[in-house]
């Protein structure tokens, strides 16, 4: 992925993201670098290849494992263990807030 843009959907990363928020994130940072702890990243859900946003908690050799923020409302490696780095689909770069996109001030 050179640059694409995600909506949030769900809870799974309040207070930092909200649902309706946008990320644009790109696959062009991990050519020259790997993924570090703290990032929050685009990734694929093991299983059924949904993407999600997700932070890196703690890496392991090139096996990552990924958090939400809000741990009661996220699916992540709580629940489908560790991502290999080729299911690390890209960075996020930044965010755009639904309130800041609608507020037309």
């Amino acid at each position: 992925m050179v640059f694409s843009f995600f909506q949030i959907k769900g809870q799974s990363m309040e207070p930092l993201l909200k649902e309706g928020d946008f990320v644009c994130a790109s696959g062009l940072p991990y050519f020259f670098c790997s993924p570090r702890e703290e990032e929050l990243v685009v990734c694929a859900h093991p299983v059924d290849r949904k993407m999600l946003v997700k932070r890196i908690v703690s890496r392991k050799n090139s096996r990552y494992w990924v958090e939400g923020v809000n741990a009661n409302e996220s699916t992540d490696s709580r629940e489908f263990g560790w991502l290999e780095k080729k299911q690390i689909k890209g960075k996020v770069l930044f965010v755009v807030n639904a309130q800041e996109r609608g507020s037309g001030e």
